[in-house]
C-alpha cells in the first residue's frame, strides 16, 4: 500500500522491487499530488485535451484539471471520409467522455478538409454546408457552443495563396447560418485566430459583415513569456482588450474568449509554438496567472495540451498540481475581480460559498507587500499547502499565493517594496543603424525616421551596431512606432558571422490606426557579451512594409 506525504505539489516516487534483498527493478516516477476538484468547476476555465478526433487516455481524465469546459475537435476528414457517408462514432466517444465528467463542450467544426472535396468552388461549399448541418443536428442538445473553424486566419491565408481569396469568408458564413438555424440557443465562436495577423484578420471578417453572425469573438493568445509582460505590442490582457475594442469599432460589443493557449514545453520547433526557454515550474506559474487574470476579467481561457504535447510527452505534473489547486480554490466563485495594487504586483479576489478567496503574485522578481481588510486571513501556497505570514509585511513572488477570509471582506494590498523595474538606456539613433539599401529611409523633421521596404516577405531593414550585454542576463528592448502597412519583427542576433537568432523574436501586427504604439522584446543574452538588434518585415504575402520609428530604442536588464 502506498502512502503519500500530507502536502500537495509535484513529487517523485521511487518504485523498487527486491528479491531476497537484491534489487531487481527500479524506476522513478514524477507525480502530481493535489486535492480533488471542487464542484461545480469554474465555467471560465477550459481545457483542450486532445486533437486526434478519437478518444485517448487524456480525454477520460480531463476533469483532473478541474476546468468546467472542454474544447473538442470534430475531424471532417474522419467523419466524412467518403462523400455523403457520416460516421460520428469516434467523436461521440470524446464528447461522451467530456460530458460524463461534467464538462461543457466547445465543439470545433472545421480545420482540415477531406481529400475528396477538392478545391473551393460550388461543390466544395455544398459539401461543407452538408457536413456542418449534419454535425450540428447530430449533436443537438449536447453541444451549444460551436467554434466555427480552428485558426481560420491560417486557413484563409492558404486559400489566398492558392487563388481563392474569399473561400474562408464563405465557409464561415455558411457554418454560422447553419448553427443558428439548427437551434437559436446555439452560440457561434469565431474565428480562433492563430497567426500574427489575428487582429487584422478579425477586422477583415468584420468588414465582410460577419460580426452580426458571431456571438463570441475568439483568438489563441499564445505567448513566450509572462502573461503580464508585453510581447511585441501587447501583454495578455491587452491582447484580449484589443479584440474587444475591435468589436466596439464595428458597433457590436461581443465577449472575447481565448480558445487555445499554453506555454508549450519542448525544443524549438517549426510546427509547434514551443517555449524552450522556460521550465515546467515556470509554465505552471504562467498558466495559473493567466487563468486568474482571465477569471478576474470575465474571459474564458482554454488551456491547450495540458497533460503533454508531442515534443514533451511527459505529463506536466507541476502544472497539473498548480492548475487543479487554482480550480478548486475558485470553484463556485462569483464576482471574480482584480484588486488594485502597486506596480509589478497583481491580485484578484472572488466570492465563494465559504467566504472571500484571493490570490496575489508578481510578474518578475519579489516584492514586499502588506494585506489588510481580511479578518482571520489564512494563506496557502500555489499548491494549496497551508502557509503563514505577517500580514503587515510579507513577500509576493511569481508563484501565486492564495488567501481566504470571511464573506464581505475587502482586501487592501499595499506595496512596501516594489519589484525592481527597468533602468532604461537609450541606444544610438536609427540613423546610425545599417539600412537596407533597397528600401526608402526618410528622416522626418520631428526626429522620427520612416522606412518603406520593397514588397517582401522578410528582409532585414535596420540592424544596430553591437550592443554590449552581460552573458546569461535577461534584457528588454522597447521602441515606439507607427505601422502603416505590413508586419514587423524585432529580434536580437549573436555576434558571430552567421548572426543567429538569440531567444525569440516578437511580431508587430495590427490594423493601421495612425496611432503611436510601444513594442517590447525580451531576450536572454546566453553566452554572448554583445548582440545586434534587427527590425525586419514579417509578411505572409509580399508587402511593402511602411513604418515610422518615433524615437531611439531603449534597453534595460531585467
Amino acid at each position: 500500500m502506498l502512502s503519500f506525504p500530507d502536502w500537495n505539489g509535484p513529487a517523485q516516487v521511487e518504485i523498487l522491487e527486491t528479491i531476497n534483498g537484491a534489487l531487481v527493478f527500479g524506476q522513478t516516477v514524477r507525480v502530481a499530488i493535489f486535492a480533488g476538484p471542487g464542484a461545480p468547476a469554474p465555467a471560465k476555465l477550459g481545457v483542450h485535451v486532445s486533437s486526434a478526433g478519437f478518444p485517448i487516455t487524456a480525454d477520460y481524465n480531463a476533469a483532473l484539471w478541474g476546468a468546467g469546459r472542454c474544447r473538442v475537435i470534430l475531424r471532417w476528414e474522419m467523419i466524412e471520409s467518403q462523400p455523403g457517408i457520416f460516421d460520428f462514432s469516434k467523436i461521440d466517444e470524446v464528447l461522451d467522455a467530456a460530458r460524463a465528467q461534467g464538462m461543457e463542450p466547445l465543439g470545433i467544426l472545421g480545420e482540415i478538409s477531406p481529400g475528396w472535396v477538392g478545391t473551393p468552388g460550388p461543390a466544395y461549399f455544398d459539401a461543407w454546408s452538408r457536413y456542418v448541418r449534419q454535425a450540428v443536428q447530430h449533436f443537438e442538445g449536447r453541444i451549444h457552443y460551436w467554434d466555427v473553424f480552428n485558426e481560420a486566419d491560417i486557413k484563409g491565408l492558404a486559400f489566398r495563396q492558392n487563388g481563392f481569396p474569399d473561400a474562408d469568408i464563405r465557409m464561415l458564413s455558411i457554418a454560422m447560418d447553419a448553427i443558428h438555424a439548427a437551434d437559436p440557443a446555439n452560440r457561434t465562436v469565431c474565428c480562433s485566430t492563430g497567426s500574427i495577423e489575428g487582429l487584422k484578420y478579425t477586422r477583415h471578417v468584420f468588414e465582410e459583415r460577419l460580426l452580426n453572425k458571431i456571438d463570441i469573438v475568439s483568438t489563441h493568445p499564445y505567448e513566450h513569456y509572462a502573461p503580464e509582460e508585453k510581447e511585441g505590442l501587447f501583454d495578455y490582457l491587452e491582447t484580449m482588450q484589443a479584440f474587444q475594442n475591435l468589436t466596439g469599432v464595428f458597433g457590436h460589443e461581443k465577449p472575447v474568449w481565448g480558445t487555445e493557449a499554453n506555454w508549450l514545453l519542448g525544443p524549438l520547433s517549426a510546427d509547434i509554438s514551443t517555449t524552450p526557454e522556460i521550465n515546467e515550474h515556470t509554465q505552471a506559474t504562467y498558466v495559473v496567472r493567466a487563468n486568474l487574470l482571465s477569471m478576474a476579467h470575465g474571459i474564458p481561457y482554454f488551456l491547450h495540451s495540458p497533460f503533454f504535447n508531442r515534443l514533451h510527452p511527459e505529463v506536466q505534473v507541476d502544472t497539473l498540481a498548480a492548475y487543479a489547486t487554482m480550480a478548486r480554490m475558485f470553484a463556485n466563485a462569483t464576482r471574480a475581480r482584480p484588486v488594485s495594487t502597486g506596480e509589478g504586483v497583481f491580485a484578484v479576489t472572488a466570492d465563494t460559498p465559504g467566504g472571500m478567496m484571493g490570490s496575489l503574485w508578481t510578474a518578475r522578481h519579489n516584492a514586499t507587500v502588506s494585506l489588510s481588510g481580511v479578518p482571520g486571513v489564512q494563506f496557502f501556497d500555489m499548491y494549496g499547502n497551508a502557509a503563514s505570514g505577517d500580514t503587515s509585511s510579507f513577500q509576493a513572488t511569481p508563484d501565486p499565493i492564495y488567501f481566504t477570509g470571511p464573506a464581505g471582506a475587502v482586501p487592501s494590498i499595499q506595496v512596501l517594496r516594489a519589484p525592481p523595474g527597468p533602468t532604461w538606456t537609450s541606444l544610438p539613433g536609427f540613423n546610425t543603424w545599417v539600412k537596407n539599401a533597397n528600401s526608402a529611409f526618410i528622416e522626418e523633421r520631428s526626429g522620427a525616421v520612416r522606412m518603406i521596404s520593397q514588397p517582401v516577405l522578410y528582409d532585414y531593414q535596420l540592424t544596430s551596431d553591437f550592443i554590449p550585454v552581460i552573458p546569461n542576463q535577461w534584457y528588454v528592448v522597447r521602441l515606439t512606432l507607427k505601422l502603416h502597412t505590413g508586419n514587423l519583427s524585432l529580434f536580437a542576433i549573436d555576434p558571430t558571422s552567421k548572426g543567429a537568432l538569440i531567444d525569440q523574436n516578437v511580431f508587430i501586427s495590427y490594423p493601421p490606426d495612425k496611432e503611436a504604439h510601444t513594442a517590447e522584446l525580451r531576450f536572454n543574452s546566453g553566452s554572448f557579451n554583445r548582440v545586434k538588434l534587427v527590425i525586419a518585415p514579417a509578411n505572409y504575402m509580399p508587402t511593402a512594409t511602411d513604418f515610422e520609428l518615433l524615437q531611439a530604442a531603449e534597453i534595460s536588464p531585467l
